[in-house]
C-alpha cells in the first residue's frame, strides 16, 4: 500500500491521504480482521474496548489507548452504537493509534461539554466515530500540536471553544465536520503544515470560518478533492485564507473565500442539514437538485461516509445521493382517434415518489392491413409535462401520426419519461390499447 508524502514528510499511518482510495473498501492494518474480535485484551495487533466507561478501568477506551502502544483500538459488538463520555481528555499513544469503530453502528465519543475529547501527541486515525461534546480554546474535539490527524467515515459535531480539529497536519476522507462553534482562525478545522480532503463536507460551523491556516513561516500544502466547504462563518466565510490551496476533482463553496475558477465552483450545494441519513454517523445530505449530485470528477473513493457505494459519477462531499425520484406510469385500455386528424389521444396516470415535474411521452404503433397479404405500420408520438406527486395524477397525450391516420383496432402503446433530470429514474410501460374513432 502506498503512502502519501506531504511537504513536511511521510504520513506513518497505514491508510492515509493518497492511499485512501486503496483503503476505501475496508481499512485493514496489522491484521486482516475487518472488525476487531470481541475480547478485552491485547491481541493480534488490536486492543478491544468492551464498556462505555469514561474512566480507566479494564475494557474502557482510556484503558485501551493506555495499553495500545501503537496498536489498533477496536470495539466489542456489545458497545456498538453506544456513547462514551470521557471523564478527562483522552490521550492517544505516542506510537500512534488507529481507532476504528464498527462501521454499521459506530461509536460516539463525547467530552460531555466540559473538556477536549482527544489529545494526539504524534499521529492518530479515526474511523466510523462521532466526536462531540468537546470544549476547549483550540482543538475542542482533537488537538495535535506537532502531529498528524486523519479522520475517515466519521462526524465531528457539537464541539465548542476554538477550532474543533487543531493539528499540524489534518486529512479528512468521507467525513463531515458540521455544527461546531468556535472562534479564532476557524470553527471547523485549523491546520499548520498540511490539510487534505477527499469527499469531505465542512459546513455549518460558526462563527469563525470553516477552515483556516495557523500561520507558520512555511506555507502549508492544502489539497481539496471533491469536497464541499459551505455555509460556514458568521458572517459567511468558508475559508480564512487560500494559502497553499490546490484543487482536485470538483469542489463547491457558497462564497469566494476559498477561491474560484478551475476546480472549485461558487454555488449553493443545497445541503439539508446534519441528520441521521443511515449509516453509523450523521451526515449532511444533499438535495436532489444539488449541483453536488453526480458533480464529482476523477472519483477514487468507492463508498460514502455511510459506506454506501458511490456510482461512477460520484457526488461532491461526504454523502452519496441515493433517494432518486421514482415514477410509476400506467396506460388506460382505450384511446380515442380524431377522425379529422387521424391522431389518437392516449390516457393514463403518473405517480412519483416525491413532488416533481416530469415529461411523459407516448409512442403509438398500429399495424393496418391494406390487402390480404400486405400491411403498413402507422406510428405516432406526443408528449406532456406532468406535475407529478405522491398522489396519482392523470395525463392525456395526443399521438400525432407521422403519416397516415390511426384507425379502429388495437395498437401498441409505450409511455415513458423523457429528458429526465439526473435525480429521476427513467420509467416506461407498454400496453396494447384499443383505438376507437370518435364520430
Amino acid at each position: 500500500m502506498q503512502s502519501y508524502r506531504t511537504r513536511v514528510g511521510r504520513w506513518p499511518l497505514a491508510c492515509t491521504v493518497a492511499a485512501l482510495a486503496a483503503c476505501a473498501d475496508e481499512p485493514v492494518g496489522v491484521t486482516t480482521l475487518s472488525q476487531p474480535r470481541p475480547l478485552a485484551a491485547v491481541d493480534d495487533g488490536w486492543v478491544i474496548v468492551t464498556n462505555t466507561s469514561g474512566g480507566t478501568g479494564v475494557g474502557s477506551l482510556r484503558w485501551a489507548l493506555a495499553n495500545s502502544a501503537g496498536k489498533w483500538v477496536g470495539f466489542d459488538s456489545s458497545v456498538a452504537g453506544a456513547t462514551i463520555v470521557v471523564d478527562t481528555t483522552v490521550v492517544t499513544s505516542v506510537y500512534g493509534n488507529t481507532i476504528m469503530a464498527p462501521k454499521d453502528k459506530g461509536i460516539t465519543i463525547s467530552g460531555g461539554g466540559l473538556r477536549r475529547v482527544f489529545d494526539v501527541p504524534t499521529h492518530a486515525t479515526f474511523y466510523n466515530v462521532t466526536i462531540t461534546g468537546g470544549n476547549a480554546p483550540a482543538g475542542s474535539a482533537i488537538r495535535s500540536d506537532s502531529g498528524q490527524v486523519f479522520v475517515g467515515f466519521s462526524t465531528v459535531t457539537g464541539n465548542t471553544g476554538g477550532p474543533a480539529i487543531y493539528a499540524r497536519e489534518v486529512a479528512l476522507q468521507n467525513t463531515t465536520v458540521s455544527g461546531n462553534t468556535g472562534s479564532g482562525v476557524a470553527s471547523g478545522v485549523a491546520y499548520r503544515s498540511a490539510f487534505s480532503t477527499f469527499n469531505a463536507t465542512v459546513a455549518h460551523n460558526y462563527p469563525a470560518p470553516g477552515i483556516g491556516w495557523i500561520w507558520q513561516p512555511q506555507p502549508p500544502f492544502v489539497g481539496i478533492d471533491n469536497t464541499i466547504i459551505s455555509n460556514n462563518g458568521t458572517p459567511l466565510k468558508n475559508c480564512a485564507d487560500t494559502v497553499g490551496f490546490r484543487f482536485f476533482g470538483v469542489n463547491i463553496s457558497n462564497d469566494y473565500s476559498c477561491g474560484y475558477g478551475a476546480g472549485i465552483f461558487v454555488t449553493d450545494p443545497l445541503l439539508t442539514g446534519l441528520s441521521a441519513n443511515g449509516g453509523a454517523t450523521k451526515t449532511e445530505a444533499i438535495s436532489h437538485r444539488s449541483p453536488a449530485l453526480n458533480g464529482g470528477s476523477n472519483c477514487t473513493i468507492n463508498f460514502d461516509q455511510r459506506w454506501v457505494a458511490r456510482d461512477q459519477y460520484c457526488d461532491v462531499g461526504a454523502f452519496e445521493f441515493t433517494d432518486w425520484t421514482i415514477v410509476n406510469l400506467t396506460i388506460d385500455a382505450n384511446a380515442n382517434v380524431d377522425p379529422a386528424t387521424g391522431a389518437a389521444t392516449v390516457t393514463g396516470t403518473a405517480r412519483c415518489s416525491r413532488a416533481d415535474t416530469v415529461t411523459v411521452d407516448v409512442q403509438l404503433n398500429q399495424v393496418q392491413k391494406t390487402g390480404k397479404t400486405t400491411s403498413i405500420v402507422v406510428r405516432g408520438r406526443g408528449g406532456q409535462v406532468v406535475n407529478c406527486s405522491t398522489s396519482t395524477q392523470a395525463w392525456s397525450i395526443t399521438a400525432t401520426p407521422l403519416s397516415g391516420a390511426f384507425q379502429n383496432g388495437n395498437a401498441s402503446a409505450t409511455a415513458f419519461t423523457n429528458d429526465t433530470p439526473i435525480w429521476v429514474t427513467p420509467a416506461a410501460v407498454d400496453k396494447t390499447v384499443k383505438l376507437v374513432r370518435r364520430k
